[in-house]
């Protein structure tokens, strides 16, 4: 870690003997949760990157998720927990919000084992506590129930299977889904290293990208590129292209399976997590547009895209 320097490295062993709890306590990631009961659901999984606030610094809790959003969520669960298969989800009007019925179910046939699903002979004892059971559908029963048992999801008066879910509402169930291992391991590497979920990185102005593609088969490349979600392209700049003798000696970008050993980053980098890999060649890293976002930002501050600083955190050999 010898481009993290000085007072970074002593609060970096700070960091790493409080828990979980003091961690999530300490980080304001958003300028608008601080009154949501989902707070530290809401933090989780915006740590891994699963769900993410806005380049304003909001989260925007009460928003419903239309199925644009929620198949890219599902994606992102699926990568940050691989245990977690991402389950088929038909979007059908993109921009149309998903009920809460439909989002339950979804996530339950990624998380959960279907044999367990099956056995819940009488779905009514775990749902009589909500006032409504009765309104959910027959094919969904079965998902809930298990939902309610195995404690994904908080019982409330009601299940208002029809109402469109929330940010805030899907933050909750996510993040009973993940690991507690696996989220602390990311929650410490990713305050060690950079911004945490959309914030600015540890101290002054931003010398280079790394790009955590770990887990996604992003093969080595002399042109890599990164694109959003939307299809916007982030790296490299056509306009700004090195020449083809810098291309072939030093390439666009470097590849390391332990960050320790990048040499392309200067003392601050900024860390975003691929959500998946594309291409022919499995050369294209793509990013969330809210990471997409946070990059513009502040690349317009120091340049250092046109460094060509940019490296890819990939699976060892």
């Amino acid at each position: 870690m010898s481009y993290i320097k000085g007072t970074i490295l002593a609060a970096i062993a700070l960091i790493a003997v409080f828990s979980t709890a003091s961690l999530y306590g300490s980080l304001q990631m958003f300028s608008d949760i601080q009154a949501d009961p989902r707070q530290s659901s809401i933090e989780r999984v915006a740590e891994l990157r699963i769900l993410q606030g806005y380049p304003d610094g909001t989260f925007r809790a009460n928003l419903t998720v239309n199925e644009e959003e929620f198949e890219r969520t599902l994606d992102r669960l699926a990568v940050a927990c691989p245990d977690i298969k991402k389950p088929d989800f038909s979007v059908k009007s993109p921009k149309e919000a998903v009920t809460r019925v439909r989002a339950v179910v979804a996530i339950m046939r990624g998380a959960a084992d279907a044999t367990a699903v099956d056995s819940i002979a009488e779905p009514a004892q775990f749902l009589s506590c909500f006032s409504d059971y009765r309104e959910i559908p027959a094919w969904a029963v079965k998902y809930v129930a298990f939902a309610v048992d195995r404690g994904y999801m908080q019982v409330e008066s009601k299940f208002r299977p029809s109402d469109h879910i929330t940010r805030s509402e899907l933050a909750g169930i996510l993040a009973r889904c993940l690991s507690p291992v696996a989220s602390t391991k990311t929650v410490v590497e990713t305050v060690t290293v950079t911004a945490v979920a959309g914030v600015t990185n540890i101290g002054g102005d931003v010398t280079g990208l790394i790009v955590d593609c770990r887990g996604l088969g992003l093969k080595r490349c002399m042109s890599p590129s990164i694109v959003s979600e939307n299809g916007e392209r982030v790296y490299p700049d056509p306009k700004n292209l090195p020449s083809i003798n810098y291309i072939e000696t030093h390439g666009l970008a470097s590849y390391v399976s332990d960050i320790a050993n990048a040499k392309r980053l200067g003392s601050t980098p900024l860390e975003v997590k691929a959500v998946r890999v594309e291409g022919v060649a499995h050369q294209i890293a793509v990013i969330s547009d809210s990471d997409r976002e946070l990059i513009v930002s502040e690349n317009r501050k120091s340049k250092f895209l046109a460094k060509y600083n940019v490296t890819f955190l990939i699976d060892p050999k």
